[in-house]
C-alpha cells in the first residue's frame, strides 16, 4: 500500500497543508521546527489511529484552534481507499 496524498488541517503546527507523494521513496526536507516530524505522525495516525507521541487527541490540535483533522489517500495496484481522522471537535 502506498500513501498517495496527504491533507492536514490545524493538526499541530500545520494550518492547513495538501502534500501529493508521487515517488515510490519520499524525502522530507526542511528547516528545524517545519513540521517534518508532525507529517511522519499524521502518516502514524492513519496507520495505527492514534499518534506516536501524544496520548490525547487535544495534544495535537493547533494551538488556539478547537479541532483537527487529516485525510488520506492510500492506493494499493489498481484500488485507491481513502482514510480520514478527526480530532476533538474538528470538521
Amino acid at each position: 500500500m502506498f500513501l498517495n496524498n496527504l491533507r492536514l488541517f490545524n493538526f499541530k503546527n500545520h494550518a492547513e497543508v495538501n502534500l501529493t507523494f508521487d515517488a515510490p521513496i519520499i524525502c522530507l526536507v526542511g528547516r528545524n521546527g517545519s513540521g517534518k516530524t508532525n507529517v511522519l505522525d499524521a502518516i502514524h495516525y492513519l496507520a495505527w489511529s492514534k499518534s506516536a507521541f501524544n496520548p490525547s487527541d487535544t495534544q495535537n490540535i493547533k494551538h488556539q484552534e478547537t479541532g483537527f483533522f487529516f485525510t488520506g489517500w492510500l492506493y494499493r495496484a489498481q484500488q485507491t481507499n481513502r482514510s480520514r481522522v478527526r480530532g476533538a471537535n474538528g470538521r
